[in-house]
């Protein structure tokens, strides 16, 4: 299983990062590692955008001032494979990053971080953990439970946002009603794919090595 095919390659074990005294080195590794596979590929991960780095950066340090940081990585001959970055308040837990270093994607480093991390929290009598994001196939391996959302948007009152609004909120659902629009999809969805055939890696799929049952993106 999992779990032996990571201690033939050493020592596996789960550390938790709580204080900003530590924050900087494992903040910088859990970066590297989140980056390492198809999110830094398609420009989503942390380090992708320097406001992003800093906003969680800065996020971090408030949480570990405020006791809320748990930051857990997993740890195989005492390299970092697997990184969470998560927040506790109010006794749930709130997960916001995840990765996973894809060197190690064969032992699935991320399945057996999340077990740990959800093992540990509720052994602390965390009342819930929260995945946040979609429901990614990975997390329903985890839970049944999904919590819906909605999206609230705020638009200065603006003449080019205006129409911005309307195009999006007025003419796009009246157009997809429209037959012309079904009849438009329809053949696009008939088309065969440009290159790599059915199954090919790109955005919005991975290969079955890359997903590795694991969290692929959190917020």
């Amino acid at each position: 299983n999992k779990e032996r095919r990571a201690e033939k390659l050493g020592e596996t074990k789960v550390e938790t990062i709580t204080a900003e005294a530590d924050l900087e080195a494992a903040l910088a590794d859990g970066v590297r590692i989140e980056g390492s596979g198809w999110k830094g590929k398609e420009g989503t991960a942390i380090a992708s955008e320097t406001g992003t780095l800093q906003f969680y950066s800065a996020l971090a340090r408030r949480a570990a001032r405020r006791g809320w940081l748990r930051m857990h990585f997993l740890r195989i001959a005492g390299r970092r494979v697997a990184f969470d970055y998560t927040l506790r308040f109010a006794q749930r837990d709130f997960m916001l990053k995840a990765g996973y270093d894809t060197e190690y994607a064969p032992v699935s480093p991320s399945s057996l971080l999340v077990r740990a991390v959800l093992e540990q929290a509720f052994a602390e009598k965390v009342e819930e953990f929260d995945f946040l994001g979609g429901l990614d196939g990975w997390k329903t391996s985890w839970t049944k439970t999904a919590r819906s959302h909605e999206w609230l948007y705020l638009l200065p009152p603006s003449l080019p946002l205006r129409v911005a609004h309307a195009a999006k909120f007025r003419l796009a659902p009246r157009l997809r009603q429209s037959p012309v629009y079904a009849a438009a999809m329809g053949a696009m969805r008939r088309r065969p794919p440009a290159s790599g055939g059915p199954g090919g890696v790109g955005r919005g799929s991975q290969s079955h090595a890359a997903q590795e049952n694991a969290p692929q993106e959190t917020v």
